[in-house]
């Protein structure tokens, strides 16, 4: 087996309500998640938002927190930028099996502040895109065979979901039996 390099881009833009924000102001804690979104069998990802901070270190901070989930790949490069309202961040971060990188993006003052504008009609609208890179070990010479008999030696592995890799771009497929 030899590693290749895989390059899995990324995005998602997620909308929450002023109104709900607002309602945790009276308790000063508590987050909101976004769905989570599958990248492949193995990588999971998702937002949370702590307007009043993440710990009681932090509780003045409003936080946007990028959270990945690794199965088999133990270490990732991220790149990515975070983007709400007025605010925006470039960040390279490496996890090292499951992990969280953390954004302030102000005070949690300053989260209400119409001049902020972090509030576009009633909706605060977060958007992250990037790159997750990663090497994986491919199986060389995993199926010889001819293409009549790919599918079949594909359903007979254990494992129902696989790969394409080419030239570094991993098209994934599921098969659901």
């Amino acid at each position: 087996m030899s590693p290749v390099d895989i390059q899995l881009p990324f995005a998602i833009k997620w909308a929450i309500k002023e109104s709900d924000i607002k309602s945790l102001a009276s308790g000063n804690s508590g987050a909101f998640h976004s769905k989570r979104k599958r990248l492949n069998p193995h990588i999971q990802y998702h937002l949370s938002l702590f307007p009043f901070g993440s710990k009681e270190e932090n509780r003045q901070q409003t936080i946007v927190v990028l959270n990945l989930e690794l199965g088999r790949s133990h270490k990732v490069s991220a790149d990515f930028s975070v983007v709400v309202g007025k605010f925006s961040e470039s960040v390279t971060h490496f996890f090292n099996k499951t992990g969280i990188h953390e954004s302030v993006i102000c005070s949690s003052q300053e989260l209400f502040d119409p001049e902020k504008k972090f509030f576009i009609d009633g909706e605060m609208i977060v958007n992250v895109k990037g790159v997750l890179k990663f090497s994986e070990e491919q199986m060389e010479n995993f199926v010889q065979t001819n293409a009549r008999n790919l599918g079949k030696a594909l359903y007979e592995r254990g494992d129902k979901d696989f790969a394409f890799v080419v030239k570094g771009q991993q098209i994934q497929v599921s098969l659901m039996l």
